[in-house]
């Protein structure tokens, strides 16, 4: 749950708003979506994966990584290199896996800078075509690929084979996000929570403040009536 947070996380501080979905949801239903996350997708039941595959050729973004494609419905483990049936999408399978303790952690280079972090599971990815985002830099894996993408179709996919540090997870992210066309429903920083509904043409915003002071209202949204009170 905490892996599938932190994915989740990424999107809601950047305003990108999130559906979740069933991991077995046909190709149509994904298709409305430019961005699909399936973060720690250990059990692979029914069409999934066949489902995915068509979602990233016909142009979607997918994202997934570690301890996914490794089972099938009966909880069987998958034969012939993980990620399972995600293999060719991702464009890789992994040699191995190196499992760290909690107080652990090893360098990673994103791009080709040095000095992030990573911990929790290091997959020995083996590309198969698929480009190389950030490196190992240290460990006996040291040099190897630890987060890479795939083009595959008119889509692609995203393989984290470990936890990044939180500046290169959001370094990654935003490329990820860039990458997919999501947009945000505003593009300013903000801590507020920003939600919009739509109805008989009309948008409707919802502006939460969960922070513990006041913060201002978002340039993108002033001048907008206020329903509760009916100011603008």
């Amino acid at each position: 749950v905490p892996e599938v947070w932190r994915f989740y996380d990424a999107l809601y501080r950047r305003h990108i708003p999130v559906d979740f979905i069933p991991a077995d949801a046909p190709a149509d239903t994904l298709a409305a979506y430019p961005l699909v996350l399936c973060p720690v997708l250990y059990m692979m039941q029914g069409s999934t994966a066949e489902n995915l595959t068509a979602y990233v050729r016909q142009g979607g973004t997918l994202v997934t990584g570690y301890m996914s494609g490794m089972a099938d419905g009966n909880d069987t483990i998958y034969t012939g290199g993980y990620p399972g049936p995600l293999r060719e999408v991702c464009g890789l399978w992994l040699d191995e896996r190196d499992a760290l303790p909690p107080d652990e952690s090893r360098a990673l280079s994103v791009g080709g800078e040095s000095g992030y972090t990573c911990g929790l599971l290091c997959d020995l990815i083996c590309p198969e075509g698929a480009e190389v985002k950030a490196q190992y830099e240290s460990g006996f894996y040291a040099g190897t690929a630890a987060v890479t993408v795939n083009r595959y179709g008119q889509g692609q996919a995203w393989y984290f084979g470990t936890k990044p540090d939180s500046v290169a997870f959001d370094r990654l992210m935003d490329e990820v996000v860039r990458g997919s066309g999501a947009r945000p429903l505003i593009d300013e920083p903000t801590p507020l929570e920003i939600t919009c509904r739509e109805k008989d043409g009309k948008r409707l915003w919802f502006v939460l403040n969960f922070t513990t002071g006041s913060q201002p209202v978002p340039q993108a949204l002033t001048g907008l009536p206020d329903l509760l009170s009916g100011k603008i």
